[in-house]
């Protein structure tokens, strides 16, 4: 376990595992490091892991200030406490989306690799509109668990009866208490806007992934992504979801591993910027 300290000084918990050339995993909303486990086998005996916590999650530190940017800033000092230049990074979902926000602000991202970033491109593509008030009013008035319901049914569109299995399992609990953090995350989901004039002379290889029965948004989301980026390709995970690194994790790997064995020339950061020497402490 390796502690970094981010631009606004939060405490950043990274694992590693594996050697050989580095690469960044950020995790998705309501998660955590841990949820790259079952593909750590398949991509260490080559590579360098580093499994990062993203703030507020695991045993990272918070800010009670949250902006999206932040996130961008933490991947950029995780990646320049690495200390080996430009690196990989893999991103799942909202940890997509961060991912994608640090390489355009410049983070030294070598390639990129992205699994189904929650990025709507038409309306009410990944939660309905009432959802971010439904749920600010219900944290609001303390009802995390409302909060949790609305987050459940809106996004996973799960019916009374799922709902209510879900609720005796150990991880509902988790999900209530994280619920003010899914928010802002789901707020900076619905700010983030997709523009082409954001992406000019975009040159680091990116690959979209995306899972073969994963509901249309996510695809329309891949799709546009690779329209505007360029060089960018597709990968399609046959018969896979959203939760591919969990119910296929030997296909995510190779998939990945294949990705990062193409040879690349002069890839560099989008938009490069100068870079810190960031604080370590083992932990």
């Amino acid at each position: 376990m390796t502690e970094i300290l981010s631009k606004d000084s939060v405490s950043l918990a990274c694992q590693r595992a594996g050697s050989g050339a580095p690469i960044l995993m950020v995790h998705g909303s309501g998660s955590d490091s841990a949820s790259w486990r079952p593909v750590i086998a398949g991509l260490a005996s080559r590579l360098t892991i580093i499994c990062m916590d993203r703030r507020g999650h695991g045993r990272s530190g918070d800010d009670s200030l949250y902006t999206v940017e932040k996130e961008y800033d933490d991947i950029a000092a995780c990646i320049e406490a690495i200390g080996e230049g430009p690196c990989d990074v893999v991103g799942h979902s909202y940890g997509g989306l961060c991912a994608l926000g640090a390489a355009r602000a410049g983070a030294p991202i070598r390639r990129l690799v992205l699994f189904e970033p929650p990025i709507p491109t038409y309306a009410e593509a990944y939660y309905p509109n009432h959802l971010i008030e439904t749920m600010r009013n219900a944290l609001e008035r303390g009802d995390r668990d409302a909060a949790a319901e609305a987050f459940v049914t809106g996004v996973f569109r799960s019916s009374t009866q799922e709902l209510g299995e879900m609720k005796k399992l150990a991880m509902w609990q988790q999900m209530v208490s994280k619920a003010p953090i899914v928010l802002r995350e789901l707020q900076a989901v619905d700010r983030f806007k997709l523009l082409a004039s954001d992406y000019e002379g975009w040159s680091i290889p990116t690959l979209l992934m995306l899972g073969g029965e994963s509901p249309p948004q996510y695809g329309a989301t891949i799709n546009a992504l690779h329209a505007i980026l360029p060089g960018s390709s597709i990968a399609t995970l046959k018969g896979q979801q959203h939760s591919a690194v969990r119910t296929a994790p030997d296909l995510f790997a190779t998939t990945v591993r294949k990705f990062l064995k193409r040879r690349i020339a002069g890839a560099t950061p989008a938009r490069s910027r100068g870079t810190s020497k960031r604080r370590v402490r083992g932990a």
